[in-house]
């Protein structure tokens, strides 16, 4: 049975602590630069609310982790460590859409792009992941070469798979720039291979990335 979990919205339309993932999500949704994290009891929710956003433990799972190192044989209950998670934000009323690469164990941000014009948010998770995996095999990241990629997003996934972003966007003088990025993104995935396990995030279990 899935354990019941508790979500803290530091930046949202209404701050405060949700007991399911719906009512948070009603709250972040569309709302850009969002800051909120899911945890495994009202308590430790509650004290995290109490604290900035940059501040609070990232979540009771990421918490245990930190200490256990994993390999990709091992199981899946946790994220595996040492590895990074992608993720994208789009404000649907605007169009401006950001992503950016977190360390998995202490949520540092790795890399971060945008704000971009004009798009989807799944452009931005394709963005984000195809950005991670070109990252880890430049010359010299020979270390981070068989580093796992987490990802939440389906369908950035598939276009990954496919090494090709089947997207509607509208082509508009605002995202020229990112329609470029686009086709070089797709140019990179098919000119090269990588050993980067491209791996599904769970947020169901771990919470938001």
């Amino acid at each position: 049975m899935q354990k019941k979990k508790y979500y803290v919205v530091w930046r949202g339309a209404t701050p405060g602590v949700y007991e399911t993932w719906a009512e948070c999500k009603a709250q972040v949704e569309g709302f850009q630069g969002a800051q909120y994290r899911g945890y495994s009891d009202r308590v430790t929710a509650e004290k995290a609310f109490a604290m900035p956003y940059e501040s609070a433990p990232q979540s009771a799972t990421k918490t245990a982790k930190r200490a256990v190192r994993r390999t990709v044989k091992d199981s899946d209950d946790l994220p595996i460590t040492p590895s990074i998670a992608v993720d994208a934000a789009c404000n649907m009323r605007t169009g401006k859409m950001e992503y950016r690469g977190v360390d998995t164990a202490t949520g540092r941000v790795v890399f971060a792009r945008g704000p971009y014009a004009a798009t989807t948010n799944n452009v931005g998770e394709f963005l984000a992941l195809v950005f991670a995996i070109a990252l880890f095999n430049r010359p010299g990241n020979e270390a981070f070469a068989t580093m796992p990629i987490y990802s939440d997003s389906v369908t950035a996934l598939a276009w990954v798979r496919n090494k090709r972003a089947n997207t509607k966007m509208a082509s508009k003088p605002e995202n020229a720039v990112l329609r470029d990025q686009i086709a070089r993104a797709e140019g990179w995935l098919r000119q090269h291979t990588w050993k980067n396990p491209v791996l599904k995030w769970r947020t169901e279990l771990w919470g938001e990335i």
